[in-house]
């Protein structure tokens, strides 16, 4: 039996991703460290702010600093919408500081990619009170050029199509990014924190949406990456995620504004990510589970 490679964690929030993220870098950098993985990117939610304490962290570590960031984005029309869901409002009168808007991850390669990066997180903030990265700035910031990795995950509009089973839809939105940056620059993002497929919270984080969207990547020959979504470093930390999300919604902390499914959004060891890469590949009808598992974590690895 071949040693099992270490794993590197490509979807990361950090305290710099305001009222999301629930560790500071150096927790996060420190963690990884002493679980022997080699690499870590943080992708913060809106911001490359903590970018050069995350790069001394990992200095100071040892560990290869990946840069990124995490941005809202406008969504392309659906053909056939869905029956608008009820609405929650906010306590006392207020307004929502998170539209739930679909996100995308961009990873850095280079100097350029970091440029480009700047230049995305920029534009997204032209919209003061909610950032949010209009689809022509993408084009016109990365179509001659393209220097990151477009992370579509189950939080973006590609995810929430497979999501809602609008296979069209995904695959319409998989075409407008790949005209923009390439299918060498795409990668379908699968997370799984074994949550209850069937509850309407837990099944953006379930294995059978993260399967289906294994399906949906070998069926448009995007390669798929596999990451944990992390938000906490330990999963004792879930509940400090609960307060960051009913604070950002301006809700109750109640059971029916949580956003997690369970404590499983944290920075996992190596072991843990070879048991969902397993449970994913074995869900997901695309060859032998091990076979599937292995190479997903090969490739995984590789973007690192």
């Amino acid at each position: 039996m071949s040693q099992i490679q270490p794993f590197v964690h490509l979807r990361v929030a950090s305290g710099w991703s305001m009222k999301y993220g629930a560790s500071p870098v150096d927790e996060l950098v420190a963690a990884a460290a002493t679980m022997g993985q080699p690499a870590l990117a943080v992708t913060d939610r809106d911001t490359v702010a903590g970018a050069v304490k995350f790069a001394l962290a990992c200095q100071h570590h040892g560990v290869s600093p990946i840069l990124g960031v995490d941005l809202a984005l406008e969504s392309l029309p659906l053909a056939h919408p869905a029956p608008p869901a009820s609405v929650r409002t906010p306590v006392r009168g207020g307004a929502f500081i998170d539209q739930r808007q679909p996100r995308v991850g961009f990873l850095v390669r280079g100097a350029h990619g970091w440029a480009q990066v700047c230049h995305l997180t920029t534009a997204a903030h032209r919209h003061r009170d909610h950032p949010l990265l209009c689809r022509d700035d993408i084009a016109h910031i990365l179509s001659a050029n393209p220097s990151v990795v477009v992370l579509l995950g189950p939080d973006s509009s590609v995810g929430r199509a497979v999501l809602q089973r609008r296979p069209e839809q995904a695959r319409h939105e998989i075409a407008w990014w790949r005209s923009i940056v390439g299918a060498q620059s795409l990668r379908i993002e699968v997370v799984s924190h074994l949550a209850n497929e069937h509850d309407p919270r837990g099944a953006p984080r379930s294995t059978a949406l993260a399967a289906r969207m294994l399906e949906l990547a070998v069926e448009q020959r995007i390669t798929p990456v596999l990451t944990n979504a992390v938000r906490h470093c330990r999963p004792e930390q879930g509940r400090v995620v609960d307060v960051l999300d009913a604070t950002r919604r301006l809700v109750a902390l109640d059971e029916r504004h949580l956003d997690r499914p369970n404590a499983n959004g944290y920075l996992a060891a190596t072991e843990h990510m070879v048991q969902i890469a397993h449970h994913i590949a074995g869900r997901a009808s695309v060859g032998s589970t091990s076979a599937v598992a292995e190479r997903l974590l090969a490739v995984t690895r590789e973007l690192a």
